[in-house]
């Protein structure tokens, strides 16, 4: 038998040989030149996993079981990671991992060109073109050094399309091992990224197209169906058993694939459309010019066979499956593979134009995509292009987030912000990194990232976990508000550089007023309260009130008395200066003229909370330092938001006539909501805690105030109906006495979506506030500060 390869055979697999090493190598230029950019984003995540696994010695089981460890991701790239973290480190680890998963991409892509150019009729010396029109853009180059796990996943999702293809296509082989692989394959997908079931719905389909085939000429049939209910059983039972906390390999716990499949059950028209013009984005970023073939291309009915239903059916089910994720409307990235199914379409269109088109199309396709490509992945030529891209591409593209897989700004950004610590933060400085992006997926891998080794590095999730100190230290943090509530009465905060805030050992407040509200003209005095090492430097304090300086005193014990004689709201608060001119300011204190009244705003991340109420197995628990409050939809389910006001300085039995909440909107909101409010039948409300059940099992009082919310935006302060009834109810408690603490409740029923800003979230003042006011008759005053 004659077993040589003909020329002809042999010069389109070697083309395409070299050209994939040409990519791989390419590839391998974009990694070692960025290798020094630390990562970002869900890089942290994955990350902090792999060194978790590594602290475990090794073992995945229990970061696997673990939200808190697995940072809420499939456990797959991780692992995978786990062995170049161990020797390079996190940040040159996953990124390594990343660049591997890519080179696994192409070979399965490879793979994936062979099998379907075969059923669409397309010679095999056009995929070298093909190839390279998959992997010559920006989005693919990217993923070599992203340290994501997109790339991987979409080569197992090639795999896996391949093997099914073998499966149905060759029914006469024994594909009993094939059988065995895809399950192993899609499970494997499922551990990558958790919208791997997509895979459950998707390979099933394409192998009951295929049945009458399988069926007419398949050889050792009844082992192979047998093989295939079991394989694809075994799935089924090893998702139940993570849905239901029994897989040890895989958790969808705190996250994840639960709130994917909430999404999926509770579909949103927004959030459709916003994921479909993400798709529009990304097919023109990435093919641009070369889909011109798509309009242009018209194959005569001999050049080659129909387009096959199959695989449509397949990429198809994997998009739609991706739809209406809310993740999907800025993460281009979640549809790599899809895009091979599209460059088969492409190529049929392009083999029916003339030989001057194609050249002139493909000429203009990689000119642009060669631009595009090294704007997005090598940082000198993105310097140079900064103009360009802030004042057409951003403006034209990244409409709603779109260009955001794009983050070469992202690793420059946390770069030069890492160059700044170096430069000013002084040797023995000590160093305190704040976030809360993933839960502590930043802490202990910021230490990789290229901060000075003589530089004390200490993590923690708030500025308001810094403990007091007898030195100066600082502050920076990753995608976390620096909100300095809870550190303000310790330190005086300055900011020597953008994003990094430099902390002097002092405390500086407004003493207590002596009560909350005052007759006209009567005297509310005012004292300034001063402790630490630098508060020595204060020379003279100024006293203002509603925005005007109403005293100035230059000597210690620095006072005022002010006489208001405007009825109505007051806000008071003190600002020191030392002798050099530096400043420092008070937080602010409400009081009242002429009218019986007293605010209250949420002073801690334990008293504004959380609950997902009709969670999905492996979800649930409340969350107390969110940094907003999803009035009431979350994630396609229904929360109960808890808030806890602390020292209602209000008397028992005390006559409530008027009281409302005020919060501060994250964002512009039309949607239609319809909320109850209702107060927890308690004397004195306890603190919310990080349980399931905690704030939805609480007593409710018998009344209830409903709130239609009309259109808001973003930052302009919103107002509930009056709630007095609430209050009434729980200050005649027999348990209520003057200072307790006041829990309010607010739920809904497939209620929309309104988003307010929570004490982590905002700025000081934006943090959710109650006011109450009190009957003249009977009452005695109410003493006590209002903050």
């Amino acid at each position: 038998m004659n077993t040589s390869v003909s020329p002809r055979a042999a010069i389109p697999n070697l083309n395409v040989a070299l050209l994939m090493a040409a990519i791989v190598t390419v590839g391998l230029l974009f990694l070692v030149s960025n290798l020094d950019l630390p990562i970002v984003r869900n890089g942290f995540a994955y990350a902090k996993s792999a060194q978790n696994i590594i602290d475990h010695g090794f073992n995945p089981l229990p970061v696997a079981g673990d939200p808190a460890l697995s940072l809420r991701k499939p456990i797959g790239f991780s692992l995978f990671s786990v062995p170049f973290v161990a020797l390079w480190g996190p940040n040159t680890g996953v990124k390594v991992a990343s660049f591997l998963g890519t080179a696994f991409f192409l070979l399965g892509a490879y793979l994936f060109f062979v099998r379907l150019n075969r059923r669409v009729g397309i010679d095999p010396r056009f995929m070298p073109l093909e190839l390279a029109l998959l992997f010559s853009n920006p989005l693919v180059f990217y993923q070599f050094w992203s340290a994501y796990a997109d790339s991987l996943f979409a080569g197992l999702v090639l795999l896996a399309f391949v093997l099914a293809d073998v499966i149905v296509t060759e029914p006469e082989r024994d594909t009993r091992p094939h059988i065995l692989l895809l399950g192993l394959v899609i499970y494997a997908a499922i551990l990558a990224r958790f919208y791997g079931l997509i895979l459950g719905i998707a390979v099933p389909l394409y192998l009951l197209l295929h049945l009458r085939t399988l069926l007419k000429h398949g050889t050792r049939l009844r082992s192979k169906l047998t093989l295939l209910v079991l394989v694809f059983g075994v799935l089924g039972v090893a998702v139940v058993l993570a849905l239901l906390g029994r897989n040890p390999t895989l958790s969808f716990g705190g996250g994840g694939m639960a709130g994917y499949l909430a999404q999926l059950t509770n579909p949103s028209w927004e959030t459709l459309v916003a994921s479909i013009l993400l798709v529009a984005v990304a097919l023109l970023l990435n093919f641009h010019f070369s889909l011109l073939f798509l309009g242009i291309g018209r194959r005569k009915r001999a050049s080659g066979r129909a387009w096959p239903l199959a695989p449509t059916c397949f990429a198809a089910i994997y998009a739609a499956g991706l739809l209406q994720l809310s993740g999907t409307s800025y993460n281009m990235r979640f549809f790599l593979p899809v895009f091979p199914f599209l460059v088969v379409a492409i190529m049929s269109g392009m083999l029916s134009t003339t030989r001057r088109v194609r050249r002139a199309v493909l000429g203009a396709y990689f000119g642009t995509a060669i631009f595009l490509t090294l704007n997005y992945n090598v940082e000198p030529v993105h310097a140079r292009l900064r103009a360009l891209n802030e004042d057409v591409i951003d403006p034209v593209l990244d409409r709603a987030r779109r260009l955001d897989n794009l983050r070469l700004d992202q690793h420059v950004a946390l770069s030069r912000r890492i160059e700044q610590i170096n430069e000013i933060v002084e040797s023995d400085g000590v160093l305190y990194w704040t976030s809360q992006y993933y839960g502590a997926a930043t802490h202990g891998v910021i230490h990789d990232l290229g901060v000075r080794d003589d530089i004390v590095l200490r993590y923690a999730g708030t500025t308001s976990e810094i403990p007091p100190s007898s030195s100066a230290l600082y502050v920076a943090g990753y995608r976390t508000p620096l909100r300095f509530f809870g550190v303000e009465d310790r330190y005086v905060v300055s900011a020597p550089a953008p994003d990094l805030f430099r902390l002097v050992p002092m405390r500086f407040r407004l003493a207590s007023l002596a009560k909350d509200y005052f007759d006209p003209g009567e005297t509310v005095s005012l004292a300034v309260e001063m402790a630490g090492p630098a508060s020595a430097q204060v020379t003279r304090v100024e006293f203002v009130t509603d925005s005007l300086v109403v005293g100035v005193d230059a000597e210690r014990p620095f006072e005022h008395d002010l006489q208001e004689t405007r009825e109505g709201r007051h806000e008071v608060w003190a600002r020191g200066y030392d002798d050099r001119g530096n400043v420092v300011e008070s937080g602010a204190v409400a009081f009242f003229v002429g009218l019986r009244a007293l605010e209250r705003s949420i002073v801690r991340s334990e008293d504004d909370a959380q609950e997902w109420v009709d969670a999905p197995i492996g979800l649930g628990g409340v969350r107390l330092t969110s940094p907003d409050l999803e009035l009431i939809e979350d994630r396609g389910g229904d929360q109960v938001v808890g808030l806890r006001f602390t020292d209602l300085r209000i008397p028992p039995g005390a006559r409530i006539t008027k009281a409302f909440l005020q919060f501060t909107p994250e964002s512009r909101d039309s949607d239609p909501a319809d909320l109850t409010i209702e107060a927890e039948l308690a004397g004195d409300a306890p603190v919310f805690e990080n349980s399931r059940g905690n704030i939805s099992s609480r007593n409710r009082t018998t009344a209830s105030v409903e709130w239609s919310p009309e259109p808001w935006i973003r930052s302009a302060a919103v107002r509930t109906p009056d709630i007095s009834a609430l209050v009434q109810e729980v200050v005649t408690l027999p348990g209520w006495q003057h200072g307790n603490a006041l829990v309010l409740l607010i739920s809904g029923s497939d209620s929309g979506d309104r988003d307010v800003w929570s004490y982590d979230g905002g700025v000081r003042g934006w943090a959710p506030r109650l006011y109450v006011e009190l009957a003249d008759e009977g009452n005695a005053p109410i003493p006590g500060a209002v903050r």
